[in-house]
């Protein structure tokens, strides 16, 4: 939580700042009055004076530094510079014909039943270690939740679909301590929710449980809203490239999934954002196409593909007749 530790920081500073001025005035209006209410103080009212104009400086100068520390954490510097150094420098691989949506089915390698958990039971270790695992690997970014935050939002969206989250396992866990690795967090859309997020009205944040499906519920919308590897093994180079292929291909039953046990057309369309390069360059490979002019609420791209697959038709009920009532 460093961004909103350094917020406070900077609001504290503030409030002592305004104090010691106003301290510093009422003191400079008590020393006018005194010097001129009593002549032998006069010497003392003038030591006081130069005092007074030597804090002013000072306090000018904390208020400038107070100022700039202020727009340096409220701005994303380093994503601004990538930015810029991104938008001058040569693309490797230029696109030549903006992609439209078109059925693309993505073949990740198969995983086994003990590879993943999905975690419905807001009480449970498995609930907790998700939460404590949101709360590190988004911080710092545009994503930074305090810990009551998170455990209030992904609490309420368990409790309308058991499946939208799932904690990635080990793949090496008989040989080392750690079980989790990640999460995948995929959200079934209804057709308000879906409306609300693709035009970019809504945040990751302030996501709600009443935008979600129920399962069993039909839904032609999904939105990958998470993908996690746990901030340790981002740190280390050679465990993060082996580690986050096996995510991906967890992430892709994890859509599957929420896919199958919703009822509707065969093709649904699959949403994410991407927040940085080296993601963009994941999906790409696993066809998705980037959205034009339409970006998420906290300003990133949107990728969209379409994925088809075998869905469980959506029953309509059938009204009863009132025989008594039926005209013989």
């Amino acid at each position: 939580m460093r961004l909103r530790e350094a917020n406070e920081n900077l609001e504290k500073w503030d409030h002592v700042i305004h104090h010691v001025t106003l301290w510093l005035v009422a003191i400079a209006f008590a020393t006018e009055i005194g010097g001129s209410q009593l002549p032998q103080a006069g010497k003392a009212a003038e030591w006081v004076r130069h005092a007074l104009h030597f804090l002013h400086y000072t306090a000018l100068g904390v208020v400038i530094v107070n100022i700039c520390l202020f727009l340096l954490f409220r701005r994303n510097i380093g994503g601004y510079i990538a930015s810029i150094l991104q938008r001058r420098s040569i693309s490797p691989h230029p696109y030549l014909v903006n992609l439209e949506l078109r059925p693309f089915n993505y073949e990740a390698l198969s995983i086994s039943s003990q590879d993943f958990r999905y975690v419905a039971d807001t009480t449970s270790f498995m609930a907790q270690a998700l939460f404590q695992m949101n709360a590190q690997c988004f911080e710092g970014t545009a994503f930074e939740m305090t810990p009551e935050e998170i455990v209030e939002r992904n609490s309420s969206l368990m409790r309308k679909n058991g499946k939208i989250f799932m904690l990635v396992q080990n793949p090496l866990r008989e040989t080392q301590e750690d079980e989790f690795i990640g999460f995948s967090c995929v959200l079934p859309l209804n057709s308000v929710g879906a409306d609300i997020y693709l035009n970019g009205l809504i945040k990751d944040r302030d996501i709600r449980a009443s935008m979600l499906c129920r399962e069993g519920e039909p839904c032609d919308v999904i939105l990958v809203f998470a993908i996690a590897l746990k901030h340790d093994y981002r740190r280390v180079r050679g465990l993060a490239s082996q580690y986050y292929p096996f995510l991906l291909r967890c992430t892709e039953h994890h859509i599957r999934t929420i896919a199958t046990v919703h009822p509707g057309a065969p093709s649904v369309t699959v949403w994410v954002q991407a927040e940085h390069p080296k993601l963009t360059q994941h999906l790409e490979e696993r066809g998705f196409v980037r959205t034009e002019g339409r970006k998420s609420a906290d300003k990133f791209e949107l990728y969209h593909r379409s994925l088809e697959i075998v869905r469980p038709k959506q029953t309509r009920k059938r009204k009863k007749v009132d025989t008594d009532r039926a005209i013989v």
